[in-house]
């Protein structure tokens, strides 16, 4: 369990480089070409502008599915869709700009979105019983890493 716990926290980089310009104020949604959820849906995940040399990844937690029973539709054990716009559910604590007691209020920010129900970790499709599921957490993760790299 504490694995889980350090993983869904938040990773902060200070330092080097800036990110690239945002296509807009507050939240921009990035879909990159070939990234999936759980049930073939396009994968989003958000950046938001603010210092270049200040950033926060920040994990989403989400549950996860590995047979049968539990990678079921509606198993309701892992999110296996991100909804559109789902980072501007995400306005308080650590994501409030506009706080000034929240320390990372001025860091640009990259929300990697959870939706395919393998800890940001797998790489491969599995058909079980009730589907195929799209394991495909490490491509975008490293989708997200590579944005924020860049």
């Amino acid at each position: 369990m504490r694995w889980l716990i350090v993983f869904t926290l938040l990773l902060l980089v200070s330092g080097s480089g800036a990110l690239p310009a945002f296509a807009q104020e507050g939240w921009t949604p990035i879909t990159p070409d070939g990234a999936l959820c759980a049930r073939g849906t396009p994968y989003t995940f958000y950046a938001r502008a603010g210092d270049p040399a200040r950033l926060l990844i920040y994990f989403q937690g989400g549950g996860a599915c590995w047979n049968d029973a539990t990678c079921a539709p509606d198993s309701g054990l892992f999110d296996d869709v991100v909804v559109g716009d789902e980072a501007n559910n995400y306005s308080q604590g650590i994501f409030d700009p506009t706080n000034g007691e929240n320390p990372l209020a001025g860091y640009s920010t990259v929300f990697v979105t959870y939706c395919t129900g393998d800890y940001h970790t797998g790489n491969r499709a599995v058909d079980y019983a009730s589907g195929r599921v799209e394991h495909r957490g490490t491509v975008n993760a490293t989708a997200a890493l590579d944005y924020a790299r860049a």
